[in-house]
């Protein structure tokens, strides 16, 4: 069967502040490291086929890759913080 938009098992996304501000925006809050699927409930958005059909539709992970990044260049918007200022944040 299909599935909708909202149903992702994996976002990756790279180490900058903005592309993890987006994917939490954009996905929710992604379920915890080794937390497998199937013990994470979640709910369908509203309006969607799993809403309707009372499906759990459980957070997916994140992956952040440095790989993912634009760039590395000298500009200020293309640098990123430390990974553990970044982690404290989300």
């Amino acid at each position: 069967g299909s599935r909708s938009f909202t149903a992702f098992d994996l976002v990756v996304v790279s180490p900058l502040t903005r592309t993890c501000e987006t994917a939490l925006h954009v996905f929710g809050a992604p379920r915890p490291p080794g937390t497998p699927s199937f013990l994470s409930k979640g709910s369908a958005p509203p309006d969607t086929l799993e809403a309707e059909s009372g499906v759990n539709i459980p957070p997916p992970r994140f992956l952040v890759r440095e790989e993912c990044r634009e760039r590395w260049g000298k500009y200020v918007c293309d640098g990123r913080r430390t990974i553990s200022e970044i982690a404290s944040e989300f």
